[in-house]
């Protein structure tokens, strides 16, 4: 797998100032950067969602830090 992920090219995604986002990450999990903000979503009622944010790296506690407080 790690030839084949690195044919396609996946790190330029994950480098730079950019947002990547990746649907089915747990997929591809030991090839994501160390830092990264993962946010689940869930539908909680027919009409009402729930957006969790677990972010992982100080980069992306900082971030969550700023805009949830």
């Amino acid at each position: 797998m790690a030839d084949g992920f690195e044919d396609l090219g996946f790190d330029e995604y994950f480098e730079g100032d950019g947002v990547t986002v990746v649907e089915w990450a747990h997929l591809i999990e030991e090839q994501l950067p160390l830092e990264l903000l993962t946010i689940y979503l869930y539908h909680e009622e027919l009409e009402k969602r729930k957006m969790v944010f677990v972010p992982r790296g100080k980069r992306y506690e900082q971030l969550c830090k700023e805009i949830f407080s």
